[in-house]
């Protein structure tokens, strides 16, 4: 019975472990996929801010606001980005260590069957 409760358990700490690797490779995807975004927009406003710029003052104080939004957006979301992979790694540790705690407080190792 005691060998059961323990693969039980082992495979519970295995299933865990597996779901939160995948949680942070996501979290880490998406973050990735939001920067590239981002600064893909940032490039493209830039670009037709410097062509747009030239044609008349009121259009270049117009296009010096948006440049502004724009880079302060892209400046949220790089900390935002870092936030998040920062929370995923401490969830991936948090977990695992106390995975490691449990495992030791209940014997360790696991016992062969004879």
């Amino acid at each position: 019975m005691l060998i059961i409760i323990e693969l039980v358990a082992a495979a519970a700490a295995a299933v865990v472990i597996v779901v939160v690797i995948v949680v942070v490779v996501v979290v880490v995807v998406v973050v990735v996929v939001v920067v590239v975004v981002v600064v893909v927009i940032v490039v493209v406003v830039e670009s037709a801010a410097f062509v747009v710029a030239t044609a008349s003052p009121v259009v270049a104080a117009i296009t010096t606001v948006l440049l502004g939004i724009v880079f302060s957006i892209r400046f949220y979301s790089l900390i935002a980005a870092g936030k998040s992979v920062a929370v995923a790694i401490g969830v991936l540790l948090a977990t695992s260590t106390t995975i490691l705690k449990w495992r030791n407080l209940t014997g360790g190792k696991r016992r062969q069957m004879v």
